[in-house]
């Protein structure tokens, strides 16, 4: 019997040890259609399904929140992984939470629980670990800011070890390659129950919320060592390796791990760069052309110990470089037909001394990717590319390459024409405004590179065909001719993107390897460039890394070093110059205000809008949403901004082709013009304008409506004629504070000083200036300020002109609530907006309050007339 009863006891001690190894692993992909069992879920279970791709989907119609919750007791030497997609912005009002440990199934009121949040409000974007006890919350950790600005998908891991030390990865393609993102510590100190989602979310986002491959249980330890992935050759001394998984900073950071086979060339700096995978390899000496290198890596290790075995990779600095064969016509509309085949076309045309392969070359036109086979360009000639259905009917022209369904949009898109290894050799963003022909616009017309050595040149290197059978392809161009490129580039604007990372803006396609040369900047406030990479495919702009973060309330200026630093036809950026940067602040009301708005366009002219940073803060109006409303009518359209820092007392230029702007305009601030793609078509007559914050509409920074009548009476024609704000100070509703730009400033000042501006220094308590004034739209003296200071607040004012016989021809301000003091102008205008004739007019200001204490003065003013 004892036998028997310990027999017993083993078998329950077994069968009970069974149940807790099964109770201690949570792992759910869904591949069995449903999260009723194995395991079973619950909660909202109404408002969740199992999608057609096997993945957990909020299926909600209504806004609201949601969670689902699953058993799961652990939390020390824990792993957790799995996937998540949001298909939207997140933000505080639409997010989603994934409860690590919480000790309730409720995970709307749990007492104690670690969760991942994804999204919250402002511009942060971080993915943030968060302890609830009770009613506090605290942050263990959180990732960078921006990293899932916009809709993201991502697998996430996260460990926690027997101390309480959190870590966070993540793949932020959906795959499995994790890079450590933070960590941080908070040892648990309650016993967990359960594990599992929640979402909060808007109508819109209802069924944009997805997870999949959940696991919970022991820590998977990785027993493989890191591998090359790929090396890329950055420049003619550097190169960039890149690893299958994260690896640590002391082993791919210390230069002794590398050198080059045969040449024994060791890296002068070795720096790993953000996402734990990449390190950057610079070298004192630079490659030489068309020769292949091995360079040899020992000591590599992951993050979890495992070192690699000595890697061997191979890389070459190619000979072909940008450039050497250019997209030279384009036929996008080939309708109505002039002699041409009715088909479209692209031209190449080889600029070297040597036969070109093409062979697993890459040409993009819009979202459609096409590969070349074999196929060569002939020294200095060219290759029509067509539709394979169109390659007889072109062969007579010259050589031919045909693609199926070849498809160029008549409209304009980038053509990009990549080498076997992915390097852009040439890339185009046309555009049908470069025709400038009307009627060749229109169809049936090629657009032709005007001179193939001008390689920077864009819509003023190309135009419509003049040949008479409406483009030249397989020969010369019927427009070649030298154009050359001899304007110097700019270097016009830094956009911080987090902290350890900015991007800079150039005004010109540049040559990649200089920009990438650290050598080539410098950086105050002791920061440090970790690496510079050029953006393809138009090099218009780089980013930069920095080894240490950028910090707050720190302005930092990039410099330009050298003359080394150049466009893609060798001109170079002007040594010294510099832009500044820093980490922008919130930006809240009337901190930016509307400044100078074009309504009302000339022909071939755009509108545009200025603004103007009033605060004492760094901004970036990428926090900004700019909004247009007709007076009639509920209809609004609203624009989300690009990323530009303003900076205290400076403005920007808001317009849809900055470059037409500026050619109708002078300025002293080409640097300043933003474009914005989609810039809404803003009535003439009359209309309404706002700048609001990106989450909320609600949230106005500033307002104005204009209309005609704000115009100076004199204006014959107010085409092309801006509105200017006098005073920055004052409200931007008050019509009297908006006047035409003078005319000896082109009616129009973007991105400077207005031509009618008025700082509103005031003598006494009534005062009126100038003395005489003269409403001639010159810019001098264009209409008469009355000036208020009172010594209390609560007054309600009228204001009204009368001529010398005592007719009162103008009520300026009627029952106005004053502040306790502020300035309002007259134009000169009668009730009737017509301009009144010269004379002495009396300005005549009434004041009381609600206790009936009532003010008078009387000021003279004089309306003259220049000759």
């Amino acid at each position: 019997m004892q036998t028997l009863v310990i027999k017993k006891a083993w078998l329950l001690l077994f069968f009970f040890g069974f149940c807790l190894s099964i109770f201690a692993q949570l792992s759910d992909d869904f591949s069995d259609g449903n999260f009723t069992e194995n395991p079973k879920w619950q909660g909202d279970d109404s408002l969740f399904q199992v999608n057609s791709n096997f993945q957990l989907q909020l299926h909600a119609s209504v806004a609201g929140t949601a969670t689902l919750s699953t058993e799961n007791h652990r939390i020390s030497n824990t792993e957790w992984q799995f996937w998540i997609q949001l298909d939207f912005s997140p933000s505080s009002a639409s997010f989603a939470r994934v409860y690590l440990a919480s000790d309730s199934g409720n995970l709307n009121h749990p007492r104690n629980s670690y969760y991942l949040q994804f999204g919250e409000s402002g511009n942060g974007d971080a993915i943030e670990l968060f302890r609830q006890n009770e009613s506090s919350v605290i942050s263990i950790c959180r990732s960078i800011d921006s990293l899932i600005a916009k809709k993201f998908t991502a697998r996430i891991k996260v460990v926690c070890d027997e101390q309480g030390n959190w870590s966070i990865f993540a793949d932020m393609t959906g795959g499995d390659s994790f890079a450590l993102l933070t960590n941080g510590i908070n040892p648990p100190d309650f016993e967990a129950t359960n594990f599992g989602i929640f979402a909060k979310y808007s109508t819109s986002y209802g069924q944009k919320i997805f997870f999949d491959d959940f696991y919970v249980g022991d820590e998977i330890l990785d027993t493989d060592p890191p591998q090359i992935e790929k090396i890329t050759t950055l420049s003619p001394s550097s190169i960039q390796i890149t690893f299958n998984e994260t690896v640590t900073s002391a082993s791919t950071e210390n230069i002794a791990h590398y050198h080059i086979e045969t040449e024994n060339w060791q890296p002068i700096t070795a720096v790993q760069l953000n996402n734990g995978k990449d390190v950057l390899l610079t070298f004192a000496s630079e490659w030489t052309v068309n020769h292949q290198y091995t360079i040899i890596i020992n000591n590599i290790s992951d993050l979890s110990g495992n070192i690699a075995p000595q890697l061997f990779g191979d890389f070459t600095w190619i000979a072909i470089q940008p450039h050497d064969v250019i997209i030279n016509e384009i036929m996008a509309d080939p309708l109505p037909v002039v002699a041409l085949p009715e088909w479209e076309y692209i031209e190449l045309y080889n600029h070297t001394d040597f036969s070109i392969n093409l062979d697993q070359w890459k040409l993009t036109m819009g979202s459609l990717v096409k590969t070349f086979s074999e196929i060569n360009i002939a020294p200095h000639n060219y290759l029509i590319i067509c539709d394979e259905e169109a390659v007889e009917l072109f062969s007579t022209y010259g050589s031919v390459y045909g693609f199926s369904s070849l498809s160029i949009t008549n409209s304009g898109q980038i053509l990009i024409l990549q080498d076997n290894e992915g390097v852009i050799i040439s890339q185009i963003s046309f555009s049908d405004t470069w025709y400038g022909d009307a009627l060749k616009k229109n169809g049936g017309w090629s657009l032709e590179l005007i001179d193939p050595a001008n390689f920077c040149g864009t819509d003023h290197n190309w135009t419509a065909s003049v040949h008479p059978n409406g483009g030249t392809p397989g020969t010369i161009n019927s427009v070649y001719g030298e154009n050359p490129d001899e304007e110097n580039p700019l270097l016009l604007r830094a956009e911080y993107f987090n902290e350890n990372r900015i991007n800079i803006y150039f005004s010109e396609t540049m040559s990649p390897s200089m920009v990438a040369d650290n050598n080539n900047w410098s950086i105050d406030n002791d920061l440090t460039i970790a690496g510079i990479f050029p953006i393809a495919p138009d090099y218009q702009s780089a980013q930069i890394i920095f080894t240490q973060p950028i910090e707050k309330n720190t302005t930092y200026t990039l410099t330009v070093t050298t003359t080394q630093i150049t466009d893609c036809s060798g001109n170079a950026l002007e040594i010294g110059s510099k832009v500044l940067f820093a980490q922008p602040e919130t930006i809240e009301k009337n901190d930016i205000v509307i400044n100078e708005v074009l309504h009302s366009p000339s022909a071939n002219g755009i509108p545009f809008v200025e603004l103007y940073n009033r605060s004492s803060k760094i901004l970036d109006i990428k926090q900004l949403r700019f909004i247009f409303e007709k007076t009639t009518g509920n209809d609004s359209i609203h624009r989300f901004l690009p990323s530009y820092l303003l900076f205290p007392e400076s403005f920007c230029v808001l317009s849809k082709l900055p470059k037409t702007v500026l050619q109708q305009y002078e300025t002293t601030n080409p640097e300043c013009f933003i474009t914005v793609p989609d810039f809404p078509t803003i009535t003439v007559a009359e209309g309404i304008i706002r700048i609001a914050k990106v989450e909320d509409a609600q949230q106005e920074i500033d307002a104005m409506r204009y209309s005609n009548q704000m115009h100076d009476a004199l204006l014959n024609d107010i085409k092309g004629v801006s509105l200017e704000r006098i005073n920055t100070e004052r409200a931007s509703q008050d019509p009297s504070n908006w006047h035409s730009a003078a005319e000896t400033s082109g009616f129009g000042t973007p991105g400077y000083q207005n031509s009618q501006f008025d700082d509103g220094v005031g003598t006494d308590k009534i005062s009126i200036d100038p003395e005489i004034f003269t409403p001639n739209n010159d810019g001098i003296d264009d209409y008469l300020n009355i000036r208020y200071q009172f010594d209390e607040l609560g007054y309600t004012m009228n204001v009204f002109v009368f001529d010398a016989r005592g007719v009162r021809i103008r009520h300026l301000q009627n029952n106005t609530s004053a502040g306790t003091e502020g300035v309002f102008s007259w134009d000169g205008k009668n009730e009737s907006g017509q301009l009144a004739n010269t004379g002495i007019y009396i300005i005549y200001i009434e004041v009381f309050d609600l206790q009936g204490n009532v003010k008078r003065w009387k000021k003279t003013g004089t309306l003259g007339v220049k000759f």
